[in-house]
Formats: C-alpha cells, sequence, structure tokens
C-alpha cells in the first residue's frame, strides 16, 4: 500500500469513527419507543343469546364425556353444526 492509500485509509476510518459517535446520541432505544405504545382495544360484537344455545347443544352433540371430540367431530364441524342450528331458532 502506498502512502496515498495509507492516509486515505486513516482518515476514512477516522471519519467513520466520527460519524457513528454523532448517530448514537440521536437513536431512541427500542425499549423506550415500545413502552409508549398504548395497546388497542379489541373490538367486541354484541352477544347472541341463541347462538350460545345452539353451541352448547353442539358441543353436547359432538363431544364425549372427557371433553374430547367424538370420532369424525372437530372444532369445525361443530361451529358448522351449532350455525346450522342457530338459523333453525
Amino acid at each position: 500500500m502506498g502512502v496515498f492509500e495509507e492516509a486515505f485509509a486513516a482518515g476514512y476510518a477516522a471519519g467513520m469513527r466520527h460519524a457513528s459517535e454523532g448517530l448514537r446520541s440521536d437513536v431512541q432505544p427500542i425499549a423506550r419507543r415500545g413502552a409508549e405504545r398504548r395497546a388497542k382495544a379489541k373490538r367486541v360484537g354484541k352477544k347472541d343469546p341463541k347462538m350460545a344455545r345452539a353451541l352448547r347443544k353442539a358441543n353436547g352433540m359432538g363431544r364425549k364425556k372427557s371433553g374430547g371430540y367424538k370420532k369424525g367431530w372437530s372444532q369445525a364441524k361443530i361451529m358448522k353444526k351449532a350455525h346450522q342450528l342457530r338459523r333453525k331458532m
């Protein structure tokens, strides 16, 4: 490496150190920024007593005494059945 290259490398490195020192004071820590945010309120729909009754009935049809699903039943099938029962009410 020649004299010019060495001087350039030393000056460039010193300039980068100087530039990065200035940036550190401007940047806020991530933890501090997150604390200022408020939690978003969850939207809640109106309660449907008929759907609650239909779900109770559908759960009774698709679950065993132990709480597990009967053979051929799943949460999706229980919800489908509950919606079907709700429409008939």
